[in-house]
């Protein structure tokens, strides 16, 4: 069951059903939450619960004793972070043996896992150096860690921010509930319309085992790639907002508008914002403090960078796509940025455009098979110049091998790459802050979104981070 499934839209219809009777009292609330997420989290992998119990069990049981023996604070957090990073690393290690090895193919790896690791860890780490209070109630601390909406991929939420609204009774304005309504049917659009017909062009272009020879090709199945991931990763984390919106919980915002981001900084900032915090807060800052020079930044970098890779696996694919973007981020910190890019329009557009079309041979290696196929990609890539130059010489617009590889593609991909980048194009505009669509318009898009979802769905398929 996910988010943009249609189990998931029973499984919800009756849950919004029943909170009426449950929301009144604190501990009925928490059970009814934890219960549901359970349920939600466990539907198809049932053993997936018990990693999910562990590492909630393990940050709670460390918080707590931090509190009640502050002598032993240290002990404690090494003890509740050696057994969620170990719950971690484990299953990282079984994910990696099953890609390279072809063995233990009868494990499966609980979705999720790397998140709810990470926001335990978090909150152990918090309540260590004293920025939250541990919970003290087990059962409003599995609500926290448990809540469907945001369980498999995101958003992360903070302890000081989601336990104090799990204590109050929750009240929804009809604005909040609008609002949740909005995310919601938005987030399914993206998913089942955007990137369900994306990602399936990409997966065909990737599981052929040999690699296409149009340079151009490459360039367009990246963009897919990245569109597809995009709205596959944002819609689950609107969604998840969504849903929270019409409980009336806040999460936070995780993705605004990374594509149009002007600088790999700003990049960052946007894309999965709450993860990105995660390790620069209690990582990547740590490392840097109190000392100077050039050195420990470069060094910081590469550590948290490297951090990262290993979050999402052990591949060496992965080390690749996050200490070059680590390395992005370095030059771009020491040279600066040009201020042009950021006072005129058309600055904007092109500062945008060379992120963009720097960042995508890097994802290759994120989305690869292997390091081979990888860097097979990447050198197809880069002979671009001289295949749009041998096109035009022999006067034809279009390249030869890309009209033969591209055979996947139709009037529908093209259709919707074309919106999407439109989209994208009214934000970096800077439209989206000076129009304001009346409110029968919102209800006529939001109306073409639903039938859209019912008649222009693409493949069926998970969404794409679940797996990390």
């Amino acid at each position: 069951m996910h988010l943009a499934s249609v189990e998931f839209l029973v499984f919800g219809v009756a849950f919004v059903a029943l909170w009426p009777l449950f929301r009144g009292r604190e501990r009925l609330r928490w059970g009814f939450i934890s219960a549901a997420s359970l349920v939600f989290y466990g539907v198809h992998d049932p053993s997936s619960v018990l990693c999910l119990l562990l590492c909630t069990a393990a940050s709670f049981g460390a918080a707590r004793w931090m509190e009640q023996r502050p002598q032993a604070r240290r002990a404690a957090l090494w003890s509740g972070a050696g057994v969620i990073l170990g719950a971690l690393v484990g299953w990282r290690l079984v994910a990696g043996i099953q890609t390279h090895a072809g063995a233990l193919e009868g494990w499966i790896v609980p979705a999720g896992v790397g998140l709810y690791s990470l926001q335990a860890l978090g909150y152990v780490l918090d309540v260590y150096h004293g920025r939250v209070k541990a919970a003290r109630d087990p059962l409003h601390f599995l609500a926290y860690m448990s809540m469907f909406g945001q369980l498999m991929a995101g958003p992360i939420v903070s302890a000081g921010s989601m336990l104090p609204q799990l204590r109050a009774r929750p009240a929804p304005s009809p604005q909040e509930r609008w609002d949740g309504f909005e995310l919601i049917v938005v987030g399914v659009f993206k998913k089942v319309v955007l990137a369900d017909h994306f990602n399936a062009v990409v997966q065909e272009a990737f599981s052929n085992p040999t690699v296409a020879s149009s340079p151009l090709y490459w360039w367009l199945v990246m963009t897919l790639f990245m569109l597809g991931l995009y709205c596959d990763f944002s819609a689950y984390c609107d969604i998840a907002r969504g849903v929270g919106s019409t409980l009336g919980y806040t999460l936070p915002r995780n993705f605004e508008h990374p594509l149009t981001a002007t600088t790999f900084a700003g990049f960052w900032r946007r894309w999965h914002a709450t993860f990105t915090q995660w390790f620069v807060c209690r990582i990547y800052k740590p490392l840097v403090t109190d000392k100077e020079g050039n050195g420990p930044v470069v060094m910081a970098g590469l550590a948290t960078a490297s951090l990262v890779a290993l979050w999402h696996g052990f591949a060496v694919t992965f080390v690749v796509w996050a200490c070059v973007h680590a390395l992005y981020l370095m030059v771009e910190r020491r040279l600066g940025w040009p201020a042009w890019s950021q006072e005129r329009m058309w600055g904007r557009f092109v500062a945008a455009a060379a992120v963009f079309g720097l960042g995508l041979p890097v994802w290759v290696f994120f989305r690869a098979e292997g390091a081979g196929q990888a860097l097979e990609i990447v050198q197809t890539m880069a002979a671009l110049p001289m295949e749009l130059g041998l096109t035009l010489s022999h006067g034809h617009l279009v390249p030869t091998n890309f009209m033969v590889t591209a055979s996947t593609l139709n009037a529908t991909h093209g259709v919707l790459l074309l919106g999407v980048l439109a989209r994208h194009g009214w934000v970096l505009a800077g439209l989206d802050e000076r129009v304001r669509w009346p409110m029968w318009l919102k209800m006529a898009a939001l109306g073409l979104m639903i039938g859209a979802c019912v008649f222009l769905r693409g493949p069926a398929d998970g969404f794409y981070y679940t797996q990390f």
